[in-house]
């Protein structure tokens, strides 16, 4: 075996992205990150698996083949597989390589050993067309001449999101807003005003459908104050939410938790996992164009569907409008609102910038123009 075909704990993030079967052929150095007296591990033992992620990365025909980056850099976006140590280090693309090759035949494969070759994103085509497939298949509803292929069953999605599950304490701090006008309430809201709304007052929203109550609630105070979208000079109710019990809720807001990827043997179905929750987590955290927010929430809706129907109590996901984490409850009396303080919206900043052409594929599909800006 030769010298460099050897690897540590310390070129990667941590211990467990490497299999617990893994076992060591001697100490020593690491020729990689340079750690000392390190167990050492033989680079054949996960060539396979290594080789197998690799290869899903379609080689760049040019440099203005965009998107592009080095193998080792798209692996660390879409992974966080290696440590900062060996990331940060001139070796980095040569480990990635030696790791790729290890107990291969260069002469036996088609592929280049060029260590600086520019490697595409994984394609993203079956997380761009599960959209429809979802609300088709959770939710009853079609979008003609979109799906063509057939949904996996419930049971999938489910074992997905198994892994993303997150017990809230009772101790969470949460928050919930209201805009409020003094020229039109006159006086402050009590409350029970700022409980979740009653069955006729409650819209479809990105975890329910209409008259179906639903609590909302931030992890911060901006965040919350943003997700009502008030207007300069307006004046917010914000009140902090006190669980009357734990919560067992699926996590959305970073979805980079599913299983590591050499530590199956699967590597496909973990990628197609992983595309498909971090699909799911765009969608939640996505704008709605108010004009027609029902085909916007409409998968998201179904999902929810599915989780409630499983037991699971809500939602963490990550802001559209705001930097922090929203949570949405399926029961909304988990959460009791306390006496709400009041602020005034004394200024509000706006981004913008150029809208470029783009070529659709799919021109009818209300996310065409942003999928070349999703990771997969």
């Amino acid at each position: 075996m030769p010298s460099n075909e050897v690897f540590c704990v310390h070129c990667f993030e941590s211990r467990e992205q490497l299999p617990l079967s893994l076992a060591s052929t001697h100490r020593g150095t690491c020729p990689w990150c340079g750690s000392r007296n390190q167990k050492l591990y033989s680079m054949v033992d996960l060539g396979d698996r290594f080789w197998d992620l690799a290869k899903l990365y379609p080689v760049a025909q040019s440099f203005e083949d965009e998107p592009n980056q080095l193998l080792a850099s798209q692996i660390q976006d879409d992974w966080r597989l290696f440590s900062e140590k060996l990331f940060a280090s001139d070796k980095v693309n040569d480990f990635v390589q030696v790791f790729r090759w290890a107990g291969r035949d260069p002469r036996d494969y088609q592929f280049s050993s060029d260590p600086y070759e520019l490697v595409k994103p994984i394609d993203h085509e079956h997380s761009y067309r599960f959209h429809d497939s979802l609300a088709s298949y959770l939710g009853g509803n079609t979008s003609d001449g979109f799906i063509d292929f057939e949904p996996p069953p419930l049971e999938w999605f489910l074992s997905c999101v198994v892994e993303a599950i997150l017990e809230i304490p009772e101790t969470q701090t949460m928050y919930r807003a209201q805009i409020w006008d003094k020229n039109i309430e006159q006086v402050h809201f009590s409350r029970e005003r700022m409980k979740a709304p009653p069955c006729d007052k409650t819209r479809s929203g990105r975890s329910n459908r209409a008259s179906q109550r639903t609590l909302y609630c931030s992890d911060d105070i901006s965040t919350c104050i943003t997700e009502v979208r008030p207007f300069k000079g307006s004046g917010i109710a914000v009140s902090q939410i006190i669980l009357q019990r734990p919560a067992r809720i699926i996590d959305f807001f970073d979805p980079r938790w599913i299983t590591a990827p050499l530590l199956v043997e699967d590597i496909e179905w973990v990628v197609q996992t992983r595309k498909i929750i971090q699909h799911i987590e765009y969608l939640f955290s996505i704008p709605a164009n108010h004009y027609d927010p029902e085909m916007y929430y409409r998968p998201t809706q179904a999902l929810c569907d599915s989780l409630r129907s499983s037991g699971y109590d809500g939602i963490k996901y990550r802001s559209s409008l705001g930097s922090g984490a929203n949570f949405a409850f399926f029961d909304p009396d988990i959460g009791l609102p306390e006496d709400p303080k009041y602020y005034w919206i004394e200024d509000i900043s706006i981004k913008y910038s150029d809208i470029e052409p783009l070529d659709f594929e799919y021109p009818e599909h209300p996310y065409a123009n942003t999928y070349r800006r999703a990771k997969p």
